[in-house]
């Protein structure tokens, strides 16, 4: 049997529909940004402090270590859960594709949020969540290499791109 006869047997009985949910879920969870809520509890409007950048690193700098852990979790976890609720809800070939659209919801959601005009951050915390959601491994070998090169340069974006570009290998 072919590749394209396997990747389209379990797609043709699969309900697309629920792709789509899966995108609208993944979006509504991305599009809740933590860096804001957390950084206004501590007197700082993220989107005017530092880079602008609604993100964990930019709160780290602009509120400070525990703020900025904390929100690097929470938009961890948002994209964990866009990944991991479709294997609670779903089983079968298909739901690798309800993961995919939650993960892609998600950063779609993380980067242009509905409630804060569309805008939003690199979606770099959210990414890792969703990625452990999928390919666990994966993520773990991309956390190691993440880990050296930060602690090396000490640049957060350029142990980012380290990670991203271990993924495929």
């Amino acid at each position: 049997m072919n590749l394209l006869a396997q990747i389209s047997e379990p797609a043709a009985s699969f309900p697309w529909v629920w792709v789509l949910v899966a995108l609208g879920v993944g979006y509504l969870l991305g599009s809740v940004l933590f860096a804001v809520p957390v950084s206004r509890r501590c007197g700082v409007d993220i989107f005017k402090a530092g880079s602008g950048n609604p993100g964990a690193t930019n709160v780290k700098r602009a509120v400070g270590k525990k703020a900025g852990n904390l929100v690097f979790a929470l938009d961890a976890l948002k994209g964990l859960v866009a990944t991991l609720w479709p294997l609670l809800c779903f089983s079968g070939d298909g739901v690798v594709y309800l993961q995919i659209a939650g993960l892609a919801g998600a950063l779609m959601g993380h980067s242009f949020s509905c409630w804060y005009g569309f805008r939003g951050g690199k979606a770099v915390s959210t990414t890792i969540g969703a990625l452990v959601g999928i390919m666990p491994l994966a993520i773990l070998a991309g956390l190691i290499v993440w880990l050296l090169v930060f602690y090396t340069t000490r640049y957060v974006s350029v142990a980012s791109l380290a990670l991203a570009l271990t993924l495929p290998l």
